[in-house]
């Protein structure tokens, strides 16, 4: 304990910098993509096998 008073947290802590690379956001954006498209092909299939009344809620009261 009285070691740890006797430097300041911004001592102890290593100096680090943030890189931006352009194949991270391309990794980032692609993976995200194909889940969006995953997603709505699923959507379309399914909806495309409903009944038009099942799917617009017409019949029922």
């Amino acid at each position: 304990p009285l070691f740890q008073l006797s430097f300041s947290a911004a001592e102890q802590v290593p100096p680090f910098e943030i890189i931006h690379q352009l194949s991270d956001y391309v990794q980032l954006y692609s993976v995200v993509g194909v889940m969006l498209l995953i997603g709505l092909i699923v959507i379309g299939v399914r909806v495309s096998r409903m009944k038009i009344t099942q799917a617009l809620k017409l019949g029922e009261d």
